[in-house]
């Protein structure tokens, strides 16, 4: 067990996840600046969502080429220099040149996370890989959380140009521990071919279509995802300015909120997992019929603190 490179890959991801928030709030500010446009505006986490699926499936052929420390600390270094790039040309007000560098940013960090999760079994001994994912998964999700609020915050006090100095300097920092990773991870690896990727990817898809099952989940997943991103995008930066009157500060609030509910329905889970377990297809009725529900409550109103709950 090598629990100094997982602290370090544990202090790499936190910071990454620091800058892919604070990133996304200046970046989505930005564009409502530049083009007053709501559609324009939820592009952006459209875009990143979209680059990132199509980053997931080059994923195993990257991590079959290269090793996981390069992968880790290569991608993380190049997204450190586009951000500088995407600053450069916010001022130019250039929309198509900017979306480019989003892409490239949002593949480049889909690339990174499976290789974060796959350095990890390296980095720790079996019998402590269970609470290892633990660690990291509190910790992202926690960090995740209160940059939603900070980055609000942020936004007000020293607006985008500051966020996105704070989102290079959390850049390197996550570069600079995912170097050090590499000092402590194993590098072997093998080559694979092409075809082995191919024949891999299509066995997966071909068990989701034979699937019933699979198929239904696959369809609620995605429009899930879809909802998703819209939530997160313009539609709740617009109503926190035009319906309920605050400061940009509580969009970062609301998502935070968010954040909090799943982190606060996962407890709820693991500690009543004997009883969910028997009424799962109940459960998921619930949950999608009641988040709709909640949802057009949400909209319906103009009271912060009852939008925050």
């Amino acid at each position: 067990m090598s629990s100094k490179g997982f602290y370090w890959l544990l202090i790499g991801q936190a910071n990454n996840s620091a800058v892919m928030v604070l990133y996304i709030i200046a970046l989505m500010d930005v564009m409502w600046e530049h083009t007053g446009s709501v559609f324009m505006m939820s592009l952006v986490p459209v875009v990143i969502t979209g680059t990132r699926f199509v980053s997931s499936l080059v994923a195993p052929l990257m991590l079959r080429r290269y090793t996981l420390p390069t992968i880790l600390a290569g991608s993380q270094w190049t997204k450190s220099v586009l951000f500088l790039c995407l600053v450069s040309l916010i001022s130019f007000e250039q929309v198509m040149p900017i979306f480019l560098l989003v892409s490239t940013i949002a593949f480049l960090d889909g690339l990174s996370d499976p290789a974060s999760q796959a350095l990890l079994p390296r980095l720790v001994a079996k019998s402590d890989l269970m609470k290892a994912n633990s660690t990291a998964s509190v910790v992202f999700e926690t960090v995740s959380m209160s940059c939603w609020p900070v980055g609000g915050v942020l936004l007000v006090l020293l607006y985008a140009e500051g966020v996105f100095i704070a989102v290079i300097g959390f850049s390197i920092i996550a570069a600079l521990f995912f170097s050090l990773v590499g000092l402590q991870a194993p590098h072997d690896h093998q080559h694979s071919q092409t075809v082995e990727w191919k024949v891999s990817m299509g066995i997966g898809w071909r068990k989701i279509l034979e699937t019933p099952w699979l198929r239904r989940v696959m369809a609620t997943t995605a429009l899930e995802a879809i909802a998703g991103v819209v939530w997160i995008a313009a539609i709740v930066y617009v109503f926190v300015d035009e319906v309920l009157h605050v400061s940009q500060a509580w969009w970062g609030f609301m998502n935070a909120s968010f954040f909090a509910g799943l982190i606060l329905a996962g407890l709820i889970l693991v500690k009543m997992a004997h009883v969910f377990e028997r009424r799962l297809p109940l459960l998921l009725s619930i949950g999608f019929s009641g988040g709709s529900i909640l949802t057009t409550v949400f909209a319906l109103h103009a009271i912060p603190l009852l939008a925050l709950f």
